[in-house]
C-alpha cells in the first residue's frame, strides 16, 4: 500500500504526508518551508490552551450546578419566587409580621411617631426582624391559568409543583410586574375588618410581647 500523499499549501507540490506538518484550515505544508515550523508549534500551544480552557469551563460549570444544587437544598423549604429562585417572605406572613412589629412599637412607647417618617420606617424594619441593608423579596401566591405563558418560564425545578396545587405559583413582586401578572384584591368591610382585628389584637399582643421577650434574652 503506497504511503499516503497530500498537496503542499505553499508549493501545491503532491508530496507524502510525513514530509508536511498541519498549518491549520484543513491544510498541510513542507517542513522545508520557512514559517512552517514556527506554524506547527503556534497550532499546539493553541490546541493546549484551548484545552486548558475546555477543562476550566467545565469546572466552572460543574462548580455552577453543584452550587445551584446546594443552594436549592438549603432554600428548598424557604418561600421562594418559582420564576427568579429569589428567597423572601410570603405575603400573608408579611403582614402578620408588621402587625406584630406595630405591636412591639405601642408596647415599647414608640408607636407616637410619624408612620410616614424615615424613622418610623427604620424601627418598624427592626421589629420586623429586618436588618438595614436586607431587603426580602415579597412572594405572592397566585392563580395562574393553564394557557397563561408564564407557566413556561418558570424555573425547571419548579414546573412539576404547579399542577400539585391546583394552577397556583410562588412569585415575587418584581417578576409579577415584568411578566404583567397582578395578584387579585380581596374586598374587605371596613367593619369586618375591624371586628377581625379586635379578635385577633390579643394574639398579636402576645405575639409581640414574647418577641420582646426574645430579644431581651439574647441581648
Amino acid at each position: 500500500m503506497p504511503p499516503p500523499m497530500v498537496t503542499c499549501s505553499v508549493c501545491n507540490k503532491e508530496v507524502l504526508k510525513a514530509q508536511t506538518y498541519f498549518v491549520g484550515e484543513g491544510k498541510r505544508a513542507c517542513k522545508v518551508h520557512e514559517g512552517v515550523i514556527d506554524k506547527k508549534e503556534q497550532l499546539a500551544i493553541e490546541a493546549v490552551a484551548k484545552r486548558e480552557q475546555e477543562i476550566k469551563d467545565k469546572e466552572a460549570e460543574e462548580k455552577r450546578k453543584r452550587q445551584e444544587r446546594e443552594s436549592y437544598g438549603e432554600n428548598a423549604l424557604k418561600p421562594c419566587c418559582w420564576k427568579c429562585r429569589k428567597t423572601g417572605i410570603r405575603e400573608q406572613d408579611y403582614w402578620a409580621s408588621m402587625l406584630i412589629a406595630s405591636e412591639k412599637l405601642k408596647l415599647k412607647g414608640e408607636d407616637k411617631l410619624n408612620p410616614f417618617s424615615a424613622e418610623y420606617h427604620i424601627k418598624m424594619r427592626r421589629a420586623m426582624g429586618i436588618k438595614d441593608d436586607e431587603s426580602p423579596a415579597l412572594i405572592s401566591i397566585l392563580k395562574i391559568e393553564p394557557n397563561n405563558p408564564f407557566l413556561k418560564k418558570l424555573h425547571r425545578d419548579m414546573r412539576p409543583l404547579v399542577d400539585l396545587i391546583g394552577g397556583h405559583v410562588a412569585v415575587c413582586q418584581e417578576c409579577m410586574k415584568e411578566h404583567g401578572l397582578e395578584r387579585p384584591v380581596p374586598k374587605v368591610d371596613l367593619d369586618f375588618a375591624m371586628t377581625a382585628y379586635a379578635i385577633m389584637q390579643p394574639v398579636i399582643r402576645k405575639e409581640a410581647q414574647k418577641s420582646l421577650d426574645n430579644e431581651a434574652q439574647r441581648n
